[in-house]
């Protein structure tokens, strides 16, 4: 391995052999012992030309260098290097971003002696930093496992083959009307019945309430219960309470007391006027009789 490297020390490699090597203006050459090495895992995508990869940037500072990557003249990930640390042969990795933010790129600086000459930022394009194709390998990475995260609490990884298999109210669709790619849809719907079979927690079938007075539902599953102005719904424990808002007394003992006093004061003055209509009508007849005598 180092020998390969020492080999790319005095050649253009990982730069494509048309390369120049010289950035935008022409002033900066980018020496052969910078990069000696180079690996861009990039995601199998037919829509991808290995040919525009190149090197994008290389800034040079007192503290040391930083190198950018790009793909047909748009930047898509840098690397720092600090002089201070640096080892011969020193590998760099860096994640991507943009497009490709699934790269992680990984780049082998081979020696900071030549480029630390100059001073300056340089850019490149594709002509003059071209890659070669054979730095870029498809990314085959599959899913090595999902986790569960639940507030703070994440589960083990879930690894092998995983189903996806809908909850109550739930319901799960694979589309592929995309043309590139298939999805699944999540989907909550109320009453969908989307699960046949429903066990309450001690594992007993579930008996729901199919009718009221034989009457069912809508075909929404839905049962409408209406009040009136005189009677009333009101919630109670796991129930409803008809209540009848006319009839409801407006008042109180207290209230009652005073009227039961009034009707018991009016009953004995009427005895009192019954007694005395008899006197008055028994002086009357003793005067028509004195009259008529």
């Amino acid at each position: 391995m180092v020998d390969w490297l020492n080999a790319n020390s005095q050649r253009k490699y990982p730069l494509h052999d048309e390369a120049t090597g010289k950035d935008i203006s022409g002033s900066f050459e980018l020496p052969d012992d910078l990069l000696v090495d180079c690996i861009l895992p990039v995601h199998p995508d037919p829509n991808i030309d290995p040919s525009k990869f190149h090197l994008q940037s290389v800034n040079v500072f007192d503290t040391g260098v930083t190198v950018g990557l790009g793909y047909d003249g748009v930047a898509i990930g840098s690397a720092t290097v600090d002089r201070a640390t640096f080892t011969r042969n020193t590998t760099v990795i860096f994640q991507c971003t943009g497009n490709f933010f699934d790269t992680v790129a990984k780049l082998v600086i081979g020696s900071l002696d030549s480029v630390m000459s100059y001073a300056g930022s340089f850019e490149f394009g594709v002509d003059g930093g071209r890659l070669s194709p054979t730095v870029v390998k498809p990314d085959i990475r599959g899913v090595n496992s999902i986790y569960l995260l639940n507030g703070e609490e994440l589960s083990d990884p879930i690894q092998d083959d995983i189903v996806l298999e809908a909850g109550i109210n739930a319901q799960l669709v694979l589309d592929n009307t995309p043309a590139d790619y298939s999805r699944i849809i999540f989907s909550f719907i109320e009453g969908a019945g989307t699960v046949v079979d429903c066990d309450c927690e001690e594992g007993a079938a579930r008996n729901p309430i199919l009718t009221i007075n034989g009457i069912g539902p809508n075909s929404e599953g839905d049962f409408v219960l209406e009040d009136n102005e005189c009677q009333g719904l009101e919630e109670i424990l796991n129930g409803l309470q008809l209540v009848d808002k006319c009839a409801k007394p407006c008042c109180g003992c207290s209230e009652l007391e005073v009227v039961t006093t009034g009707l018991t004061f009016m009953a004995n003055q009427i005895q009192t006027l019954e007694g005395l209509a008899s006197r008055l009508e028994a002086q009357i007849g003793y005067l028509q009789t004195n009259c008529m005598g």
